[in-house]
């Protein structure tokens, strides 16, 4: 059987596959609200381009996870979320056959499959795992080795504008023995070899016995072993119907509540509200409240019936939700009326027990990459609309005390998402769910804005770092939203984000960012408190004042003094520690079958970057 033209030309072109959008994001209500009698000038083309879209989404939906026949989840409910891991590609290995067309020989292409994919009940999956090691061990989920994950490159370090790197030592960081390094003005030589994913030993097999008929797609998705590429996503990630729903019901909510905002049109309410309906509330159609089958890793044996600690990462446009609700609430929606606050709450709490019982969402939520951002991000955006904003707070407090220590190094590089296969992609993809958390923590009244890593860098600084480097092949267009963000947050006196988004897109100022990310959306930055400071007590710092101190631009042109003399690679070095995730274990996992060890991430920490915009804030 040969594979429909049509099919093969998307297989071979689709790009992007899992659940993608725009950016994750959070956008005070009371701000959004003001736009609608108090409009900043500046912003009138976002805005227009926010209310077209609103209207575009009105005209869809609604959405629901509720599957079609052929792709029931394990548990055998269609009202239960399904993924599939999208770094997973089908290796059959059939015996050939006189009959059979080369072309269907090829291991990712193996359409014709002998049985149809395993059902079994919910109860016999729930905490169940595929992973062999790693933090699963401390939740207690069942080893399985499988043996058909490949090593997956990760990436060397930056180079170019960085310059070369120090050799990395051969011997690896013990389990639980941190140790600490200092690179200073010591010789710079080659990039150190790419560094591999866990290699699993994969044990030559005889081929498999060729199927005798035709079988459906789906079929492949039981019965072959399935290995690992990263950065390569399968498209066929797209025949499930749910995550592309989870993700437009996101969207549509987000701005139709957002057009509410802005114009007071009921048709934008009635619309938000009709899609929130759909998806939680009304029986036949509402989501189950967890992600027990998010981002299976699909292959042979039960162990690949279960989602994995990457599905929650699918669920992050709940971001969105709690925004828009809690928008339709501020702007007094009638259609939003006390009896479907109660029931969402309802849903919501139970979604909150899941993530913070299950063994899938506790992996995720100790991890130490993008995916414990999100999580944590999504954790705290839901508590508030189920009124526990000191669970909120206590989320967010969480993660900027922990994960966040270790995510940015002193030059504002994120070696966590670094050393993956697109590395441009993934630090955008991080930064935007730190600037996400940060939204949240400033309606919260928290300034996480100022807050560093255990390496001196602010958010600020991983954006700066982004800006200086190559997307290469990669879109630059994934920085934009934030690059306009950070410029609201901090400030930019020296227009040096403006200019920026002036020349990647001059048409920047109609995207609908722009409207979001204005100094007036925020109440706790460095750009809102010091503009209140200032107006109360004449600057202590001038710049005629600055002998020994470097002038870096702090948002309204004021100089603060570098806390240490220390503090940068320029002058004492940079020291190195093993991140805190590193405790009790050689390596960890990033994503499905991507592991990293201490030694691959070193020499992203101790990276010269002596051009560096350093952000010192004034406290």
């Amino acid at each position: 059987m040969r594979l429909n033209n049509t099919l093969a030309v998307f297989l071979l072109l689709a790009p992007w596959v899992f659940v993608r959008g725009d950016v994750c994001d959070w956008v005070s209500p009371e701000y959004m609200i003001d736009q609608r009698t108090h409009p900043i000038q500046d912003t009138a083309n976002a805005k227009k381009s926010l209310v077209s879209i609103a209207g575009a989404y009105g005209k869809k939906g609604p959405w629901s996870v509720r599957t079609p026949p052929d792709q029931v989840p394990p548990s055998n409910n269609p009202n239960d979320y399904m993924s599939f891991a999208p770094y997973y590609w089908p290796d059959c290995n059939w015996c050939p056959s006189k009959k059979r067309h080369h072309d269907e020989l090829n291991g990712f292409t193996p359409y014709n499959i002998a049985s149809p994919p395993l059902l079994t009940s919910s109860a016999h999956w729930r905490g169940a795992g595929h992973r062999r090691r790693g933090v699963e061990d401390v939740f207690q989920i069942p080893k399985v080795q499988n043996e058909d994950v490949i090593p997956a490159p990760l990436q060397n370090p930056p180079t170019g504008v960085l310059g070369s790197l120090p050799v990395m030592p051969e011997s690896s960081t013990g389990a639980g023995t941190p140790t600490t390094t200092t690179s200073a003005d010591n010789v710079m030589t080659e990039a150190p070899d790419p560094a591999l994913a866990k290699a699993q030993t994969t044990q030559t097999s005889p081929c498999s016995t060729s199927p005798t008929k035709s079988m459906p797609p789906s079929a492949t998705w039981t019965s072959c072993p399935y290995k690992h590429i990263d950065g390569k996503a399968n498209p066929d990630v797209r025949t499930l119907s749910g995550p592309n729903n989870v993700n437009d019901m996101s969207q549509a909510v987000f701005f139709s509540a957002m057009g509410y905002a802005v114009t007071g049109t009921g048709s934008y309410s009635q619309k938000a509200v009709a899609f929130l309906e759909a998806f939680f509330l009304q029986e036949n159609t509402a989501m189950t409240p967890n992600v027990d089958f998010g981002q299976i890793v699909r292959g042979i044996g039960p162990e690949h019936r279960v989602g994995t600690f990457t599905g929650v990462l699918d669920m992050r446009g709940m971001v969105k939700v709690a925004n828009a609700i809690l928008t339709l609430k501020a702007a007094k929606s009638s259609d939003w009326d006390v009896q479907k606050d109660a029931k969402m709450k309802v849903w919501l709490k139970q979604y909150i027990g899941w993530l913070e019982s299950s063994p899938i969402a506790k992996k995720t939520a100790y991890s130490s990459n993008n995916h414990a951002t999100f999580f944590h991000a999504q954790l705290a955006a839901v508590k508030l609309v189920a009124d526990d904003g000191a669970g909120a707070q206590e989320a967010l407090n969480w993660y900027f005390s922990h994960q966040f220590m270790d995510q940015i190094a002193a030059s504002g590089e994120q070696p966590f998402e670094a050393v993956r296969a697109n590395p441009y992609h993934y630090r955008c993809f991080n930064l935007e769910g730190m600037i996400t958390a940060a939204k949240l923590g400033d309606y919260l009244g928290m300034d996480l804005w100022t807050k560093k890593t255990r390496n001196g860098a602010t958010i600020q600084r991983a954006l700066d770092f982004i800006m200086a480097q190559d997307p290469k092949t990669e879109a630059v267009s994934q920085i934009f939203p934030h690059v306009a963000a950070v410029a609201a947050a901090y400030g930019d006196p020296d227009k040096r984000y403006a200019k920026f988004l002036q020349a990647q897109n001059s048409n920047y100022k109609s995207e609908r960012y722009w409207l979001y990310d204005q100094a007036l959306a925020l109440k706790m930055s460095p750009s809102r408190t010091r503009a209140k400071r200032e107006s109360r007590r004449p600057l202590r710092w001038k710049r005629q004042d600055t002998d020994g101190l470097e002038e870096y631009p702090d948002g309204d042109g004021v100089i603060a003094p570098p806390e240490s003399q220390n503090n940068t690679a320029s002058e004492k070095g940079v020291t190195f520690q093993c991140p805190e995730a590193f405790t009790g274990q050689d390596e960890i996992e990033l994503d499905n079958g991507v592991f990293v060890t201490c030694d691959q991430l070193r020499p992203f920490y101790v990276l010269f970057y002596p051009d560096a915009h350093e952000e010192e804030v004034e406290n």
